[in-house]
């Protein structure tokens, strides 16, 4: 093994015979500005074998406060899917010594990603997919069956647009920008979270002319107002939008639990704040039949 520090954590003089490893304060160590300290550390820098390192003590400090990381971790993906070295980076310190496992993961994923409603909603499904491939997160290609969808847009979808995944048992994310606003999730899995389809259910039951109304706004989006006004985007919405919704979806992938789960996260143009609000299975819609 040949340890490193985590990317990111870098040694500080503190000017009080004292070093300090990291910067924030929750997750800093502070360490005397010794020899066999200051030896360790070049030792760290110049990823010499543990084997090298004289003072053991040092390391199993920097072990015990999960500074360290097997120099493996580092080493790109070979071929055309490698990653960028700061997304290497990025991965090794938050995943630690799973970062290859997640790497291969991530290289192995293929999202569907589809879009519905204003023609502007394909810019936005571009910009996705561009991120979730910076990410190490391709496209789905081909007749096989994706890991996941994302469905993105501007207005409302058609709630057809899901039925294929639901059906499979596919994971799928929902993004949609309306009436201003940005709304990411929720992320479904299907017979396990609330659906697209729950989520009408609940508003049919505060207001029973939801569906009603519902097919109409997503019709009316699909094109420019018959006055020329074209559906509102936001470019810098939809920008945290998309980063939000391929975050979440790389944490699943990484094996975590999205934001969205079950959940709508709601973006205004002042950002000033973030709804969110938490959706349970609706034991009318079709995905809470067993």
């Amino acid at each position: 093994m040949r340890p490193i520090l985590r990317p990111g954590t870098h040694v500080l003089s503190r000017g009080t015979g004292e070093l300090q490893v990291g910067l924030d304060p929750r997750t800093a160590l502070v360490l005397p500005d010794s020899p066999p300290v200051r030896d360790a550390l070049r030792l760290i820098a110049a990823s010499a074998d543990v084997a090298e390192h004289r003072d053991g003590a040092t390391l199993d400090v920097l072990a015990a406060h999960d500074l360290l990381l097997d120099e493996r971790a580092l080493v790109p993906p070979p071929g055309r899917d490698a990653l960028a070295g700061p997304t290497v980076a990025a991965l090794a310190r938050s995943a630690g010594p799973r970062a290859p496992d997640v790497r291969r993961a991530r290289g192995r994923w293929r999202t569907e990603t589809r879009t519905f409603g204003h023609p502007a909603g394909s810019v936005v499904r571009r910009d996705l997919e561009a991120l979730l491939e910076t990410a190490g997160l391709h496209a789905h290609r081909g007749r096989s069956a994706p890991d996941c969808g994302v469905l993105v847009g501007v207005g409302e979808p058609d709630r057809e647009l899901v039925d294929a995944w639901t059906r499979a048992g596919t994971p799928y994310l929902l993004v949609r920008l309306t009436e201003g606003r940005a709304v990411v999730g929720p992320f479904v899995v299907p017979g396990t979270t609330a659906c697209l389809r729950c989520l009408d259910a609940h508003h049919t039951d505060v207001d029973p002319a939801w569906p009603l109304l519902v097919r109409q706004y997503a019709a009316a989006c699909s094109r420019d107002r018959a006055d020329g006004a074209p559906e509102p985007l936001d470019p810098l919405l939809a920008a945290i939008a998309v980063g939000w919704a391929a975050r979440d979806l790389a944490a699943y992938v990484d094996g975590h639990r999205p934001s969205t789960w079950s959940t709508t996260l709601t973006l205004h143009t002042g950002v000033a704040a973030l709804e969110s609000r938490s959706w349970l299975r609706h034991p009318g819609c079709s995905c809470s039949w067993d």
